[in-house]
């Protein structure tokens, strides 16, 4: 029915729906939850497709990174409680007096509950986890150097917003995260390395 509808028609439609979301809520709170859920769906199929005709080019990180930057919610199911994201390409610290050697997390993330923070580094889809070669018998292989480095580099990223999260919240303005979220003891914890083909292989079941 939808396809016979002109354009303007449809963004006529989708208008006189957004225009009466709290109409629809008190009235038909039935109708309107099976609409949101027929909208992720279609949304969530043409994310996957999407992402899937993505791994078969060669793209730089860059555009995975604006890829999550526009579909936040992926980034989110890393974790195991509802998180959203408070920057994308984020200074953590580290400039010295003569401007260089700012550090900068490709997201910083916060759990939506407590303002608990995270730092994801991504790493395109085909880059190589473990090395080639086995470290021990046939099947003990050490992490690559492009994981490892991604490990060590999110670590020194933690450590520079430890010590600048004070006034590096007070400059944008976010009193919901906190400085003694960030904590050495929980390093590991809070320091994510996160590919994104891994978050679209957890969401291709439910194609």
């Amino acid at each position: 029915m939808v396809a016979g509808l002109s354009k303007r028609d449809r963004r006529a439609a989708v208008r006189l729906v957004q225009g009466s979301v709290a109409t629809l809520a008190k009235s038909e709170p039935q109708t309107l939850l099976a609409l949101k859920s027929e909208i992720e769906l279609v949304t969530l199929q043409q994310l996957i497709e999407r992402f899937q005709e993505m791994l078969g080019k060669d793209l730089p990180e860059a555009r995975w990174q604006e890829f999550l930057k526009s579909n936040p919610f992926i980034l989110s199911m890393a974790f195991s409680a509802p998180a959203i994201m408070i920057q994308e390409n984020a200074y953590v610290g580290g400039k010295q007096f003569y401007g260089c050697n700012g550090k900068f997390t490709d997201f910083l993330m916060a759990t939506a509950s407590s303002g608990n923070l995270a730092l994801v580094e991504i790493k395109k889809p085909h880059t190589d986890l473990l090395t080639k070669t086995a470290y021990r018998g046939a099947d003990v292989f050490p992490p690559s150097q492009e994981l490892s480095g991604a490990v060590y580099q999110v670590l020194d990223q933690q450590s520079q917003l430890h010590k600048n999260l004070l006034t590096l919240k007070d400059e944008i303005q976010r009193s919901d995260i906190h400085a003694h979220s960030i904590h050495h003891r929980h390093r590991r914890k809070n320091a994510r390395v996160a590919a994104p083909s891994k978050v679209i292989r957890d969401l291709a079941p439910l194609k």
